[in-house]
């Protein structure tokens, strides 16, 4: 049971770093030139 209690924890975690494309498309916007598609996020942004 605790596996899975572990993964439902990742599982939530990674759904909070989802962007949807509203919130990519606004990030294009904020900084056009480093912005990069693949990642949908700035370049240069750290990960938590």
């Amino acid at each position: 049971m605790e596996n899975h209690e572990k993964f439902n924890k990742d599982i939530n975690k990674e759904l909070k770093n989802f962007k949807t494309k509203d919130e990519r498309i606004a990030e294009y916007f904020e900084n056009p030139d480093s912005f990069d598609w693949n990642q949908g996020k700035c370049i240069g942004e750290d990960e938590e």
